[in-house]
């Protein structure tokens, strides 16, 4: 899930991210969902699978740092939905910005810098 934005581009990336992941995926389901302005939210995208027959929702938030929307808004909407879909196991995975991972990929991005277009 990601934050959402009033910017078209933003958004088409995140679906592309979630369309990408879920053909390298051996996962049944992956969808995206925006914390905000744009559906589906969370709770849509929780709901979705949960009626397509998921029993297991991991949650991965595309956030940098631990904000509130990382420390309260998205673990509040995961509890929320776990009161309406008490049988499946849902997990809120760390935010990418705590992954160990993160740190060498911005240090690859920092030694083999790349131009930023704008369009």
């Amino acid at each position: 899930m990601s934050h959402g934005s009033r910017n078209a581009l933003a958004n088409k990336e995140v679906l592309d991210l979630a369309n990408m992941i879920g053909q390298a995926s051996s996962q049944d389901f992956v969808v995206h969902a925006f914390l905000d302005v744009l559906r589906p939210t969370l709770q849509d995208a929780i709901d979705q699978v949960a009626n397509d027959g998921a029993t297991d929702i991991d949650v991965l938030p595309l956030f940098l740092n631990s904000g509130n929307h990382v420390m309260k808004d998205i673990p509040d909407m995961i509890h929320e939905a776990r009161q309406r879909h008490p049988k499946i196991n849902l997990k809120l995975l760390r935010h990418i910005g705590a992954h160990p991972g993160y740190l060498t990929l911005v240090e690859d991005i920092a030694k083999n810098p790349e131009p930023y277009v704008v369009i």
